[in-house]
């Protein structure tokens, strides 16, 4: 039980995100410049293990801010079980 809370404050997190990028979407360029370009992180290359034992929650701060500092992106969770034992916070 106590693996399974970590884990749904992630999926809560991420749903998030997904419904404010829906409903807010991604400001359009100014006239005359390139769009940005999308970036997608994958969070096993921050170091996250995924195993249920290790703590995960440096990793996944990383790979958050990573995206930030590249303005917004995706970032892939791979399969398994992320534990998170240090607390998380990203405000963008």
């Amino acid at each position: 039980m106590k693996r399974l809370f970590p884990l749904c404050v992630l999926v809560a997190l991420v749903s998030w995100c997904a419904l404010y990028a829906t409903a807010y979407g991604t400001p359009s360029p100014p006239a005359g410049q390139p769009a940005p370009q999308s970036v997608t992180l994958d969070l096993s290359s921050f170091g996250a293990v995924g195993d249920g034992v290790a703590d995960d929650g440096p990793a996944i701060k990383r790979a958050l801010d990573a995206l930030a500092d590249a303005g917004g992106g995706t970032l892939t969770v791979p399969l398994g079980r992320f534990a998170i034992l240090t607390p998380v916070i990203k405000d963008f």
